[in-house]
């Protein structure tokens, strides 16, 4: 009793770990930066670990966000979900991202269509671990 007890634990904490791993390479997010004054962007970053993709998600989603929107120059990075899986279609929402001339703050914009926005200061620290996961270079 007790041998198969264990044998269905490990088999399960087997399954959850293999489907870990394998969704690990599935999805990423890819961080593009803006190229000269015109909202033209090349990919800057391509973030694959599922730690971190988790983490931007868990303070993305955790913001509180202002409804309006703002009128300023494009944004200074961008950011979305990926897959690697052309079959697989992820509802995801574009953020675009500014810093202010200080870099000490970071305010998002979900896509204009969306018309919301949230600004993060230094005194936050999801700013401070947002910028250090999407913007910093490794």
């Amino acid at each position: 009793m007790k041998k198969s007890n264990c044998f269905f634990i490990s088999l399960g904490l087997l399954v959850i770990l293999l489907s870990g791993c394998l969704s690990n390479d599935r999805y990423y997010i890819v961080v593009e930066k803006r190229a000269g004054e015109n909202a033209d962007y090349k990919e800057f970053k391509k973030i694959t670990k599922q730690k971190q993709i988790e983490r931007v998600n868990q303070i993305v989603g955790g913001l509180e966000w202002n409804n309006g929107s703002i009128d300023i120059r494009p944004a200074d990075y961008r950011y979305s979900a990926q897959s690697d899986d052309s079959d697989t279609e992820i509802k995801s929402l574009s953020y675009d991202i500014w810093l202010n001339d200080e870099k000490d703050k970071v305010e998002f914009i979900v896509s204009s269509s969306e018309n919301q926005y949230m600004q993060l200061n230094s005194d936050d620290k999801r700013s401070a671990e947002l910028f250090e996961i999407l913007i910093e270079e490794n």
